[in-house]
């Protein structure tokens, strides 16, 4: 077999397995504090918005859980992290609601 032909037959199965090794889930998924308790917000599926919710006027903190898992059978690996607040309350007022309502996820 010439490099020519096998450059024809294996760039086929190579471009098979590389789509083969994208993640087989992987979303965002936002949440906000308000007095009322946790408001679901936006969510992305593989990077692209899936659902746009704005912010609730009232939203204290918002809040991104993460999850990313690269196959069906392998384990789900979440995170979560702040990524606003406002900067009108304190920390304190922050904490309470926090311990009022807690974290749905």
């Amino acid at each position: 077999m010439t490099d020519a032909h096998r450059a024809r037959v294996v760039a086929p199965v190579i471009g098979v397995l590389l789509e083969e090794d994208m993640a087989y889930d992987n979303w965002d998924q936002e949440y906000h504090l308000t007095p009322r308790g946790w408001i679901t917000g936006s969510s992305k599926y593989f990077g692209k918005v899936d659902s746009e919710i704005p912010r609730p006027d009232d939203a204290v903190e918002t809040w991104n859980q993460h999850c990313d898992q690269a196959s069906g059978w392998s384990r789900e690996y979440k995170t979560a992290e702040m990524i606003w607040h406002d900067p009108a309350k304190s920390e304190a007022e922050r904490n309470a609601l926090r311990t009022k309502f807690p974290k749905p996820f």
